[in-house]
């Protein structure tokens, strides 16, 4: 099989995978998220340190009840192409830092996924915050600090010169 035909299967295998994560949002009850948290995604990334490997577009929706009781603690979780932000985090607070930093988090996931071999940023037992993560985080221009030994490298937020670049960016659109 030539490479080109490889990169071509990969990348079918890829939709794929991504199109059945979205069905099974779908089953589990979850709610595609609202415009504004695109706007969101997209101002994040145009403001990067780079945008390289960073996936162009993911899908949106809201936390399942499912992923809710699953993740009780989570604003946010990433799977397949697919960012899940918390309904209740969101209508509580809007667009605010924390809902920033949450999908900065998780497109650092959604990076890893697709850049990073699975041994370099899962455990294990289970976890995904390891120092391949934290290098992830720090190559976008993100902080990135050590929580403990469950959590790893998992406190993500984005540097406060990339934040006002986000924040002035959402400002435009009356998004905060």
């Amino acid at each position: 099989m030539t490479g080109k035909r490889m990169k071509e299967e990969q990348d079918f295998n890829t939709w794929k995978k991504r199109k059945e994560e979205a069905e099974r949002m779908k089953t589990r009850g979850a709610e595609a998220a609202p415009d504004a948290l695109y706007h969101v995604f997209f101002a994040i990334r145009k403001n990067l340190k780079t945008t390289d490997g960073m996936p162009h577009l993911v899908n949106l929706y809201f936390m399942s009840n499912w992923h809710v009781e699953k993740y009780p603690d989570a604003a946010g979780v990433y799977g397949y192409g697919v960012i899940m932000i918390n309904k209740d985090c969101y209508q509580e607070h809007g667009i605010d830092e924390h809902i920033i930093n949450t999908m900065f988090h998780e497109m650092i996931h959604a990076y890893c996924d697709i850049k990073i071999p699975e041994k370099k940023i899962k455990d294990t037992e289970g976890g995904y915050h390891l120092p391949a993560f934290k290098e992830a985080c720090e190559r976008f221009g993100g902080i990135c600090d050590y929580v403990n030994a469950e959590s790893g490298y998992s406190d993500v937020r984005l540097s406060p010169e990339i934040m006002e670049k986000v924040r002035k960016e959402l400002a435009k659109n009356k998004l905060v």
